[in-house]
């Protein structure tokens, strides 16, 4: 809670991100806060779940026998493969219109989306 938790067993870093939103009742603008987290994972790659998502179809793909099977089993993680990236593309449009200064410095910190050093 409020960054209190411990990320591989040291303090964590992260920015505080500040948004609004819109209150659905009384119409008026209301502030929110979030934090961006730069520890562990996070400030690998911003989306470095998907690099496991994709590490595990490909895998899959490769160990259900392309050379028995064709280019088939390939077919999840190709089609995941292109799910994910523009997925990951839409999600830093929109956290970038959400969270504006404090997610363009998130970017800074933490450079790379899926692939560390590549992508």
């Amino acid at each position: 809670r409020g960054g209190a938790a411990l990320v591989g067993g040291r303090k964590p870093i992260a920015i505080e991100a500040e948004y609004h939103v819109t209150d659905p009742k009384s119409g008026k603008l209301a502030r929110h806060t979030s934090l961006l987290l730069v520890s562990g994972w996070w400030g690998v790659a911003r989306h470095a779940q998907y690099l496991f998502e994709l590490t595990a179809a490909w895998s899959w793909g490769l160990l259900a026998g392309v050379g028995t099977h064709g280019a088939l089993p390939l077919f999840y993680a190709a089609f995941l493969t292109v799910l994910l990236v523009h997925r990951a593309i839409r999600d830093e449009e929109k956290c970038s219109l959400k969270y504006g200064a404090a997610y363009a410095k998130y970017k800074a910190m933490v450079p790379y989306k899926i692939v560390p050093y590549v992508f």
